[in-house]
Protein backbone atom coordinates (compact mmCIF):
# COMPACT_ATOMS: atom_id res chain seq x y z
CA UNK A 1 0.00 0.00 0.00
CA UNK A 2 1.35 3.44 -1.33
CA UNK A 3 1.77 6.00 1.83
CA UNK A 4 0.03 9.01 1.29
CA UNK A 5 2.42 12.11 1.99
CA UNK A 6 0.94 14.88 3.94
CA UNK A 7 2.10 18.45 3.96
CA UNK A 8 1.95 20.20 6.75
CA UNK A 9 1.46 23.95 6.42
CA UNK A 10 4.26 26.16 7.38
CA UNK A 11 3.37 27.82 10.70
CA UNK A 12 3.09 32.10 9.97
CA UNK A 13 4.96 34.44 12.15
CA UNK A 14 3.03 37.41 13.67
CA UNK A 15 4.84 39.54 11.25
CA UNK A 16 4.03 37.65 8.09
CA UNK A 17 0.62 37.50 9.38
CA UNK A 18 0.99 41.70 9.98
CA UNK A 19 1.98 41.58 6.82
CA UNK A 20 -1.34 39.66 4.92
CA UNK A 21 -3.39 41.73 7.51
CA UNK A 22 -5.52 44.03 4.65
CA UNK A 23 -4.77 47.78 4.59
CA UNK A 24 -7.46 50.38 5.05
CA UNK A 25 -7.61 52.71 2.87
CA UNK A 26 -6.56 56.57 3.29
CA UNK A 27 -9.68 57.81 1.42
CA UNK A 28 -11.57 55.84 3.74
CA UNK A 29 -10.03 56.89 6.79
CA UNK A 30 -10.99 59.56 5.61
CA UNK A 31 -14.58 59.51 5.61
CA UNK A 32 -14.85 57.89 8.27
CA UNK A 33 -12.83 60.74 10.24
CA UNK A 34 -15.33 63.30 8.83
CA UNK A 35 -18.70 61.47 9.99
CA UNK A 36 -17.00 61.24 13.32
CA UNK A 37 -16.17 65.00 13.82
CA UNK A 38 -20.01 65.55 13.01
CA UNK A 39 -20.82 62.70 15.59
CA UNK A 40 -22.37 65.02 17.96
CA UNK A 41 -24.38 67.20 15.81
CA UNK A 42 -25.56 64.12 14.54
CA UNK A 43 -26.81 62.80 17.88
CA UNK A 44 -28.80 65.92 18.72
CA UNK A 45 -30.58 65.22 15.84
CA UNK A 46 -31.53 62.13 15.91
CA UNK A 47 -35.24 60.25 17.08
CA UNK A 48 -35.41 59.06 20.41
CA UNK A 49 -34.50 55.09 20.46
CA UNK A 50 -31.81 55.48 17.79
CA UNK A 51 -28.35 54.65 18.61
CA UNK A 52 -25.00 56.91 17.17
CA UNK A 53 -22.61 54.38 17.03
CA UNK A 54 -25.16 52.18 15.15
CA UNK A 55 -26.19 55.06 12.60
CA UNK A 56 -22.33 55.59 12.15
CA UNK A 57 -21.51 52.26 11.97
CA UNK A 58 -24.53 51.14 9.17
CA UNK A 59 -23.78 54.27 6.83
CA UNK A 60 -19.85 53.86 7.21
CA UNK A 61 -20.27 49.79 6.48
CA UNK A 62 -22.44 51.22 2.90
CA UNK A 63 -19.51 52.89 2.43
CA UNK A 64 -17.33 50.78 2.54
CA UNK A 65 -19.12 48.18 0.37
CA UNK A 66 -20.07 50.59 -2.24
CA UNK A 67 -16.62 51.53 -4.37
CA UNK A 68 -18.32 53.97 -6.18
CA UNK A 69 -18.70 55.94 -3.10
CA UNK A 70 -15.32 55.90 -2.36
CA UNK A 71 -14.39 58.88 -4.84
CA UNK A 72 -17.30 60.84 -3.51
CA UNK A 73 -16.88 63.98 -1.50
CA UNK A 74 -16.59 63.20 2.00
CA UNK A 75 -18.59 66.47 3.21
CA UNK A 76 -21.52 65.31 0.77
CA UNK A 77 -21.65 61.39 2.41
CA UNK A 78 -21.98 63.19 5.52
CA UNK A 79 -24.79 65.40 4.92
CA UNK A 80 -26.59 62.79 3.13
CA UNK A 81 -26.07 60.27 6.62
CA UNK A 82 -26.93 63.56 9.07
CA UNK A 83 -30.59 63.60 6.48
CA UNK A 84 -31.16 60.09 6.73
CA UNK A 85 -30.45 59.99 10.74
CA UNK A 86 -32.57 63.18 11.10
CA UNK A 87 -35.70 61.27 9.56
CA UNK A 88 -34.73 58.42 11.60
CA UNK A 89 -33.84 56.26 8.60
CA UNK A 90 -31.38 53.40 8.74
CA UNK A 91 -29.26 53.40 5.33
CA UNK A 92 -29.35 50.55 3.14
CA UNK A 93 -31.44 48.75 6.08
CA UNK A 94 -34.96 47.27 4.51
CA UNK A 95 -35.03 49.94 1.52
CA UNK A 96 -35.27 52.58 3.44
CA UNK A 97 -33.07 54.59 2.14
CA UNK A 98 -29.50 55.26 0.12
CA UNK A 99 -26.36 56.46 -0.10
CA UNK A 100 -26.07 57.53 -4.04
CA UNK A 101 -22.84 58.39 -6.22
CA UNK A 102 -23.47 61.00 -8.77
CA UNK A 103 -20.73 63.10 -10.16
CA UNK A 104 -18.64 62.67 -7.27
CA UNK A 105 -21.15 63.41 -5.22
CA UNK A 106 -22.77 61.19 -2.69
CA UNK A 107 -26.66 61.79 -2.23
CA UNK A 108 -29.34 60.91 -0.22
CA UNK A 109 -32.16 58.95 -1.50
CA UNK A 110 -35.47 58.12 0.05
CA UNK A 111 -36.38 54.57 -0.51
CA UNK A 112 -40.23 53.87 -1.21
CA UNK A 113 -40.44 51.92 1.72
CA UNK A 114 -38.79 54.98 3.62
CA UNK A 115 -41.69 56.84 2.10
CA UNK A 116 -44.51 54.61 3.57
CA UNK A 117 -42.38 54.43 6.90
CA UNK A 118 -42.64 58.63 7.46
CA UNK A 119 -46.16 57.92 5.62
CA UNK A 120 -47.26 55.77 8.86
CA UNK A 121 -45.51 57.62 11.11
CA UNK A 122 -48.74 60.70 11.04
CA UNK A 123 -50.68 58.13 12.89
CA UNK A 124 -53.34 59.01 10.59
CA UNK A 125 -52.49 55.92 8.14
CA UNK A 126 -53.18 52.40 9.00
CA UNK A 127 -52.00 51.20 5.57
CA UNK A 128 -50.71 52.29 2.46
CA UNK A 129 -49.12 49.87 -0.15
CA UNK A 130 -47.80 50.05 -3.75
CA UNK A 131 -48.36 47.28 -6.07
CA UNK A 132 -48.06 46.65 -9.95
CA UNK A 133 -50.09 45.29 -12.49
CA UNK A 134 -49.42 43.01 -15.28
CA UNK A 135 -51.00 42.52 -18.53
CA UNK A 136 -52.79 39.12 -17.53
CA UNK A 137 -53.48 40.11 -13.70
CA UNK A 138 -57.15 40.89 -13.54
CA UNK A 139 -57.70 44.80 -13.18
CA UNK A 140 -60.49 47.25 -12.75
CA UNK A 141 -60.91 50.63 -11.29
CA UNK A 142 -62.91 53.64 -11.08
CA UNK A 143 -62.98 57.00 -9.61
CA UNK A 144 -65.67 59.01 -8.63
CA UNK A 145 -68.35 58.96 -5.55
CA UNK A 146 -67.91 55.09 -5.96
CA UNK A 147 -64.54 54.44 -6.12
CA UNK A 148 -63.64 50.74 -7.30
CA UNK A 149 -60.34 48.98 -6.81
CA UNK A 150 -60.24 45.39 -7.70
CA UNK A 151 -56.76 43.59 -8.45
CA UNK A 152 -56.67 39.75 -8.67
CA UNK A 153 -53.02 38.64 -9.79
CA UNK A 154 -52.65 35.64 -12.00
CA UNK A 155 -50.64 33.10 -10.36
CA UNK A 156 -48.14 32.30 -13.09
CA UNK A 157 -46.98 34.48 -16.67
CA UNK A 158 -48.70 37.73 -15.71
CA UNK A 159 -46.62 39.38 -18.64
CA UNK A 160 -46.34 43.14 -19.17
CA UNK A 161 -46.27 45.99 -16.23
CA UNK A 162 -49.20 47.78 -17.25
CA UNK A 163 -50.57 49.74 -14.51
CA UNK A 164 -49.16 50.44 -11.13
CA UNK A 165 -51.31 51.75 -8.11
CA UNK A 166 -50.97 53.48 -4.65
CA UNK A 167 -53.51 52.77 -1.87
CA UNK A 168 -54.30 54.32 1.93
CA UNK A 169 -56.38 52.82 4.36
CA UNK A 170 -57.20 56.14 7.16
CA UNK A 171 -57.70 55.78 10.41
CA UNK A 172 -61.25 57.25 10.41
CA UNK A 173 -62.34 54.65 8.32
CA UNK A 174 -61.42 56.47 4.56
CA UNK A 175 -59.65 55.23 2.01
CA UNK A 176 -57.56 56.60 -1.04
CA UNK A 177 -55.64 55.36 -4.06
CA UNK A 178 -53.85 56.65 -7.44
CA UNK A 179 -53.47 54.50 -10.43
CA UNK A 180 -50.83 55.21 -12.86
CA UNK A 181 -50.85 53.75 -16.59
CA UNK A 182 -47.50 52.51 -18.03
CA UNK A 183 -48.01 56.10 -20.33
CA UNK A 184 -47.72 57.86 -16.89
CA UNK A 185 -44.88 56.09 -15.70
CA UNK A 186 -43.01 56.63 -18.82
CA UNK A 187 -43.47 60.16 -18.59
CA UNK A 188 -41.88 60.12 -14.92
CA UNK A 189 -38.83 58.56 -16.18
CA UNK A 190 -38.39 60.60 -19.34
CA UNK A 191 -38.76 63.95 -16.98
CA UNK A 192 -35.56 62.55 -14.67
CA UNK A 193 -32.65 63.90 -14.81
CA UNK A 194 -31.07 60.47 -15.02
CA UNK A 195 -32.99 57.54 -16.85
CA UNK A 196 -30.32 54.86 -16.10
CA UNK A 197 -29.53 53.39 -12.41
CA UNK A 198 -32.42 52.48 -10.76
CA UNK A 199 -35.00 53.61 -13.58
CA UNK A 200 -32.40 50.82 -15.77
CA UNK A 201 -32.56 48.25 -13.27
CA UNK A 202 -35.10 48.36 -10.79
CA UNK A 203 -37.89 49.91 -13.13
CA UNK A 204 -41.10 48.35 -11.15
CA UNK A 205 -40.01 49.72 -7.84
CA UNK A 206 -39.47 53.03 -9.04
CA UNK A 207 -42.73 52.68 -10.87
CA UNK A 208 -44.07 52.05 -7.71
CA UNK A 209 -42.21 54.72 -5.74
CA UNK A 210 -43.81 56.97 -8.57
CA UNK A 211 -47.46 56.05 -7.57
CA UNK A 212 -46.84 56.38 -3.69
CA UNK A 213 -44.98 60.23 -4.29
CA UNK A 214 -48.53 61.12 -6.38
CA UNK A 215 -50.56 59.74 -3.31
CA UNK A 216 -49.06 61.58 -0.70
CA UNK A 217 -50.53 64.71 -1.95
CA UNK A 218 -54.01 63.44 -0.87
CA UNK A 219 -52.55 61.93 2.68
CA UNK A 220 -52.85 63.24 6.20
CA UNK A 221 -48.79 62.89 6.99
CA UNK A 222 -46.60 65.40 8.30
CA UNK A 223 -45.28 68.38 7.30
CA UNK A 224 -41.65 66.59 7.23
CA UNK A 225 -42.89 63.47 5.34
CA UNK A 226 -44.04 66.03 2.61
CA UNK A 227 -40.81 68.28 2.44
CA UNK A 228 -39.11 64.73 2.26
CA UNK A 229 -41.05 63.90 -1.04
CA UNK A 230 -40.66 67.15 -2.19
CA UNK A 231 -37.00 66.69 -2.33
CA UNK A 232 -37.13 63.45 -4.17
CA UNK A 233 -39.24 65.22 -6.64
CA UNK A 234 -36.79 67.95 -7.02
CA UNK A 235 -34.11 64.98 -7.50
CA UNK A 236 -35.49 64.95 -11.13
CA UNK A 237 -34.71 68.20 -11.93
CA UNK A 238 -31.17 67.31 -10.78
CA UNK A 239 -30.57 69.75 -8.24
CA UNK A 240 -28.27 68.85 -4.76
CA UNK A 241 -29.13 69.50 -1.11
CA UNK A 242 -26.55 70.68 1.55
CA UNK A 243 -26.90 70.44 5.00
CA UNK A 244 -25.25 72.02 7.51
CA UNK A 245 -25.25 70.07 11.05
CA UNK A 246 -23.82 72.91 12.85
CA UNK A 247 -27.33 75.01 12.54
CA UNK A 248 -29.79 75.28 15.21
CA UNK A 249 -32.76 73.14 15.25
CA UNK A 250 -34.92 75.32 13.99
CA UNK A 251 -32.49 76.58 10.97
CA UNK A 252 -32.32 72.81 10.56
CA UNK A 253 -35.78 72.14 9.83
CA UNK A 254 -35.65 75.31 7.21
CA UNK A 255 -32.75 74.17 6.01
CA UNK A 256 -34.41 70.10 5.75
CA UNK A 257 -37.96 72.01 4.28
CA UNK A 258 -36.32 73.56 1.66
CA UNK A 259 -32.78 71.57 0.37
CA UNK A 260 -33.17 68.69 -2.72
CA UNK A 261 -31.83 66.17 -3.94
CA UNK A 262 -30.21 64.00 -6.58
CA UNK A 263 -31.57 60.48 -7.34
CA UNK A 264 -29.52 58.64 -9.75
CA UNK A 265 -28.59 54.91 -8.44
CA UNK A 266 -30.51 51.58 -7.99
CA UNK A 267 -32.37 51.15 -5.28
CA UNK A 268 -31.09 48.11 -4.19
CA UNK A 269 -33.15 45.75 -2.24
CA UNK A 270 -31.21 44.23 0.69
CA UNK A 271 -30.52 44.29 4.72
CA UNK A 272 -27.01 45.46 6.04
CA UNK A 273 -24.84 42.80 5.80
CA UNK A 274 -22.21 41.66 8.41
CA UNK A 275 -18.79 43.12 6.76
CA UNK A 276 -16.80 40.44 4.86
CA UNK A 277 -13.34 38.54 5.56
CA UNK A 278 -12.02 41.65 3.47
CA UNK A 279 -13.66 44.60 4.72
CA UNK A 280 -13.21 43.65 8.64
CA UNK A 281 -10.55 45.69 8.60
CA UNK A 282 -12.68 48.68 7.56
CA UNK A 283 -15.49 47.82 10.21
CA UNK A 284 -12.42 48.15 12.89
CA UNK A 285 -12.45 51.86 12.62
CA UNK A 286 -16.17 51.94 14.27
CA UNK A 287 -15.23 50.18 17.08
Amino acid sequence: MNKIAKTVPKAQSGADMVQQKPTVPQHLKAIYRDMVAEKASIESIIPAGMDIKRVLRVAFSQVARTPSLHRCDSRTIVDSVVMAASLGLEIGVNGLCYLVPYKGRCQFQLGYKGMIELARRSGEITTLIARAVYENDEFEYNYGLDEVLIHKPATSGRGKLTHVYAMAKLKDGGHCFDVLTREDVEKAKKSAASTNGPWSTHYDEMAKKTAIKRLFKYLPVSIEAQNVVAMDDAADRGEQVYVDTTCNDEQFVERIASAVVIEDDPEQEQEVKPLTEDSKNQGELLK
